[in-house]
């Protein structure tokens, strides 16, 4: 896009991507008012902050300063920046579950493979209240200097640095969804499942590489997402530009149309439709993570159809599919639980909240209500090695997964949910976070849990299995009505669409 007059290419980039991770701070919930305050450093020294009077919603390119009218913005960055060249963008947030967990005396602690990212990572600074003393900026650079990718102000909030707003967005991000697991796990008050520290020492060295950096593969989908809401491009920068959350959604999210792929016959055209609208359900639903985890279908030839791996999941439509994922993860664990289940067609991996808070937990899943009947006696478990980046560890997947099982609740990680069809397997998904998650909310009160008996258990496990109760039979066609339907971006289950023939 063409550049503003006097605007140079660099800075232009960075007011584009500086804008782009405001927005998307506002899509998910993270940001606090007109507080808080992001910036990225130009080669020039100078920075680019967040202005401080506008909601983070409407906040464009053209409305980033040099210097911030917020006090408290100018010195946290500054002091950062002085202490840590290799820092080029800092951001700052007071998230719930942070903010949580910096007002607990242990501080910060992984327990999932999204948290090994900050493993040793993690630098504290002691509250002084509002950062508005140019004195606190030596307290705080002297406790960021180092390699540290996070900063966790006791009593306050956080800050997260990278070498791009990208990774330090990115990083943000995690570090909120993993101070919102360790609080839901430290809340059963339950004995928990802790890696040793080698494992997370292993896995954050992995999270160095280049394909799993944070941002690496997450930030231009997550770019075109704040764009498709209505932040503008460098030649719409004015104020009449901005719009606010889910403005320009004129633009409908992409419209869901049917797998013509050259050479895919009856067969592979069906599947492409289903595992579309697979993802966008996981989207709509709000069980997906950026551009991560996956969905498959096994066709009969053996070959494996699969989440691209470089786009949102209500991004994906039937002709994205590949027949081999951009990540390895997704290959190593989907082509494990095929080799070692001919009967499973389909298998949906994710990392939904309540489900990695209880694979974080000694005592794992437990079937407490009606809706995880189907999942008595049919849940199997895997350790937790680091990413799935090492094919030695399919056997150990396929090991795990033989039997009768539906689900593999992977420890510390995630789970998948598996099935004789796409559609089985995705509804097995929806309920079994369901499940997790009335565990968790049991759990957390307290109180002794009523368990039911195993012999309503069994029975309940074998009706589950009966024609028009088993997973998918009788909610597919409909949950397939609501993924085509025309939407618009950012806008959830239950949003009105501008047009089209399905209105939602």
């Amino acid at each position: 896009a063409d550049r503003p007059a006097g605007v140079s290419e660099e800075e232009t980039q960075a007011r584009t991507h500086l804008a782009a991770a405001h927005k998307l701070t506002r899509l998910f919930g993270m940001d606090e008012l007109v507080w808080n305050h992001m910036s990225v450093r130009l080669q020039d020294g100078s920075l680019l902050l967040t202005p401080g009077e506008r909601l983070f919603d409407e906040i464009g390119p053209s409305d980033l300063k040099k210097s911030s009218d917020n006090v408290t913005a100018d010195i946290i960055h500054t002091a950062v920046y002085a202490a840590r060249p290799d820092v080029q963008a800092v951001v700052h947030l007071h998230t719930s579950a942070a903010c949580a967990v910096s007002c607990l005396e242990a501080g910060f602690e992984c327990l999932a493979q999204d948290s090994a990212m900050f493993f040793e990572g993690i630098a504290y600074h002691d509250w002084e209240g509002l950062s508005d003393d140019p004195a606190e900026a030596e307290h705080i650079g002297a406790a960021v200097k180092g390699t540290a990718s996070v900063l966790l102000m006791r009593n306050h909030g956080f800050c997260t640095f990278g070498a791009s707003i990208g990774e330090a967005w990115v990083r943000a991000y995690y570090f909120e969804l993993s101070c919102k697991n360790l609080m839901a796990v430290l809340s059963t008050r339950r004995p928990i499942r802790r890696p040793d520290g080698e494992t997370f020492r292993s896995c954050r060295r992995q999270y160095e590489l280049p394909a799993f950096r944070p941002g690496a593969a997450e930030w231009d989908a997550l770019v075109r997402l704040a764009q498709s809401s209505g932040m503008g491009t460098p030649a719409t920068w004015s104020a009449g530009s901005r719009g606010g959350l889910g403005a320009g959604t004129a633009q409908a999210s992409a419209p869901f149309e049917g797998a013509a792929v050259r050479g895919g016959g009856d067969e592979e055209t069906r599947l492409r439709e289903e595992l579309g609208v697979a993802h966008r359900l996981t989207s709509d639903f709000g069980m997906d993570q950026l551009v991560w985890n996956h969905i498959s279908a096994r066709l009969g030839d053996g070959a494996i159809l699969i989440t691209p791996g470089d786009r949102m999941y209500h991004e994906i439509g039937p002709a994205d599919l590949l027949k081999s994922s951009g990540n390895v993860t997704a290959d190593i664990i989907h082509a494990a639980v095929y080799s070692a289940r001919p009967d499973v067609k389909a298998v949906v991996h994710l990392h939904t909240p309540s489900a990695v808070a209880v694979s974080c937990l000694e005592e794992p899943f437990v079937c407490l209500a009606q809706h995880g009947a189907a999942f008595h006696g049919r849940v199997a478990f895997h350790d937790w090695e680091g990413i799935s980046d090492d094919a030695d560890e399919c056997v150990r997947i396929s090991a795990a997964v033989k039997g009768d099982f539906n689900v593999l609740l992977m420890r510390n990680h995630g789970f998948c949910a598996f099935g004789a069809s796409v559609a089985e397997a995705w509804v097995l998904a929806f309920y079994f976070e369901k499940s997790c998650e009335t565990q968790m909310l049991a759990l957390q009160t307290g109180q002794a849990l009523r368990k039911p008996g195993e012999d309503v258990l069994a029975h309940a496990s074998k009706q589950a299995y009966l024609p028009g109760f088993r997973a998918g039979d009788s909610e597919w066609a409909a949950l397939e009505r609501l993924a085509k339907c025309t939407r618009r971006v950012g806008a959830g289950v239950g949003a009105g669409a501008e047009e089209g023939p399905a209105m939602c």
